[in-house]
């Protein structure tokens, strides 16, 4: 399973300002954050493909047992070193899956590898990428939850098919 570290606390410094980096054996690096009451940030670094995201699967697996206390997934991309086609769409299918459970993902975050295969793939309607304009950010750039009118937000797009897709 990818490492899963304890994180900071709300108003302390992020994963990478406080020096966190993946587990050696892993390639794939998970750290979860709260955030908020009912939300979580999970940030993943590394490399994200199909070998590592079973690991990613476990988390979120765990996460989605106690929606409850998670309503809201944040997800930060933005250390993420390599990224392949096969992973996106596997998010994709956590991401629709968490919604039909009444769980609410959102991408907060992410980087040049992770841009580039959304891009390639053209996934940009589909996947659920934070709309900065409609969230209000923290000084780490991440969504303010503390704030009682700051659940995420993504928009609907209606498909040829008439079915709802998260964007």
């Amino acid at each position: 399973m990818a490492g899963q570290h304890g994180g900071p606390g709300a108003g302390e410094p992020s994963a990478k300002e406080a020096g966190w980096e993946p587990d050696v054996d892993s390639r794939l690096g998970i750290l979860r954050v709260p955030a908020g009451e009912s939300g979580v940030l999970v940030c993943l670094s590394g490399e994200l493909d199909v070998d590592t995201a079973d690991g990613l699967r476990e988390v979120i697996v765990e996460l989605a047992l106690r929606p409850e206390d998670h309503r809201h997934l944040l997800l930060d991309l933005s250390e993420i070193a390599y990224c392949d086609n096969a992973s996106l769409f596997t998010l994709l299918g956590i991401c629709s899956a968490l919604q039909a459970v009444g769980i609410q993902a959102v991408i907060t975050k992410t980087g040049a590898a992770v841009r580039t295969r959304i891009n390639h793939t053209d996934l940009a309607d589909r996947l659920p990428l934070a709309v900065s304009q409609d969230i209000q950010q923290d000084a780490d750039g991440h969504p303010d939850l503390h704030r009682p009118d700051a659940s995420p937000r993504v928009t609907s797009k209606q498909t040829d098919t008439g079915n709802s897709v998260s964007r």
